[in-house]
């Protein structure tokens, strides 16, 4: 998430514009299957560059 600043104000902004509607387990569900398909995705990051990636906390 620290790569892309802009996914965690979307993320939020998403959630907020969802939460009173009827619609928000339909974005919980997109939530949570983009959690599922995530090892596919970062499986793709090569280990040198996650290493060198600071933790920050």
């Amino acid at each position: 998430m620290s790569r892309k600043p802009w996914f965690g104000r979307a993320s939020a902004l998403l959630i907020v514009a969802f939460v009173f509607t009827p619609y928000f387990g339909h974005v919980a569900f997109l939530y949570l299957f983009g959690y599922l398909l995530s090892p596919i995705w970062t499986g793709r990051v090569d280990a040198e560059t996650a290493g060198r990636e600071a933790r920050e906390s």
